[in-house]
């Protein structure tokens, strides 16, 4: 929500709604931070599947973050 909230011009702790703004202005990343809302919605302690998620996705996040700054 970080990265969408200044062009959303709204706020919201609704983790669905986030994602769904998300993913209106990061459609290529959709299906990343559909997956980020599953893990937040049922946790896994996989680390098998978890790490390469984590890099993938907090990857992008901090390139994006690093863009907009």
């Amino acid at each position: 929500m970080a990265l969408v909230v200044s062009r959303a011009k709204v706020f919201s702790r609704d983790l669905y709604y986030c994602y769904e703004l998300f993913a209106k202005f990061y459609p290529q990343e959709e299906a990343i931070m559909r997956q980020a809302l599953e893990y937040a919605l049922n946790p896994t302690e996989n680390k098998e599947i978890l790490l390469p998620f984590i890099e993938r996705l907090g990857g992008f996040l901090s390139q994006e973050a690093n863009v907009k700054c």
